[in-house]
């Protein structure tokens, strides 16, 4: 929280502005978050009315210079691509409670993301609203109501195994409020620029390879594509059979993957000192 103190004649008024969504009044975010959608212009002045719960005449007779700065705080909220500080963690729909992936992506599995990615892709490509809403139904899934089984498998979500579960869940969401569907796609977006800034070795850096310059990924995907080398994980058997490494979480396999970069970078240098020393003896 960060703290204020207003003056109003010999009154000081000390208030706490919250910094992070996680911070935001539980059942005041999602109000906030869609004014942030629908009047960007207008939401700050909204809704620092509601976090500073000032008298009504404080709030008129306050300088716009000290408006201006306090409205400065809010500048955390404005809509934009990130997946650890979320406006919306879970919500209702036509009675159905449906949960959002951890921050960072922390509880999601190799199967999701490849899903909801080429959805993503079929976006960007066709505008069509359906494959953003088909990226809503794959990350956001109703809870398990076996407790040991959440907590066997880390994820408080019923698993995802397969492409039609996705399509009868997105009729199931046909109707969402657009404000929620904003939030998810802002989210998956978030996921996808933390994944390429994490593991960036393993993105193919088509810039850096043309120009010899030093250009950031632009976390389209691995060199062969998400399935490909999630089919190449599973030929090592250490993970299971294919099925098995869809059903591990990204980041276990993003970590394996890396593990593997490096040991095959040690090897290649290896290989490119022991044939500069025979060039050097020849």
């Amino acid at each position: 929280m960060f703290e204020v103190s207003i003056h109003a004649g010999r009154r000081v008024y000390r208030r706490s502005l919250p910094v992070s969504w996680k911070e935001a009044p539980a059942n005041l975010r999602l109000a906030w978050w869609k004014l942030w959608i629908e009047d960007p212009d207008a939401a700050p002045l909204r809704i620092l009315p509601d976090c500073l719960r000032l008298p009504k005449r404080v709030w008129r007779n306050l300088p716009a210079a000290e408006k201006g700065a306090l409205l400065k705080c809010l500048d955390w909220m404005e809509p934009a691509p990130g997946c650890d500080n979320l406006p919306v963690e879970h919500f209702r729909h036509r009675g159905r409670h449906y949960l959002l992936p951890r921050p960072k992506f922390e509880n999601g599995t190799c199967l999701e993301f490849v899903l909801a990615d080429g959805y993503y892709e079929d976006f960007v490509e066709t505008g069509d609203p359906a494959a953003l809403l088909r990226i809503v139904a794959t990350l956001c899934r109703e809870p398990k109501t076996d407790l040991q089984e959440a907590l066997k498998t880390g994820d408080e979500r019923v698993t995802l195994h397969q492409k039609e579960e996705v399509e009868y869940r997105a009729q199931q969401l046909s109707t969402l409020d657009p404000a929620i569907t904003s939030a998810v796609l802002l989210y998956f977006l978030g996921v996808k620029k933390y994944i390429a800034d994490t593991y960036w070795m393993l993105f193919e850096d088509t810039k850096k390879q043309e120009d010899g310059g030093d250009q950031e990924s632009d976390g389209s995907g691995p060199r062969f594509g998400w399935w490909s080398i999630f089919m190449q994980v599973a030929k090592d058997r250490l993970y299971g059979s294919y099925d098995d490494v869809l059903q591990h979480r990204l980041h276990k396999i993003c970590v394996h993957l890396v593990e593997q970069h490096d040991q095959q970078e040690k090897q290649k240098q290896a290989l490119e000192r022991e044939r500069a020393k025979l060039n050097s003896q020849s």
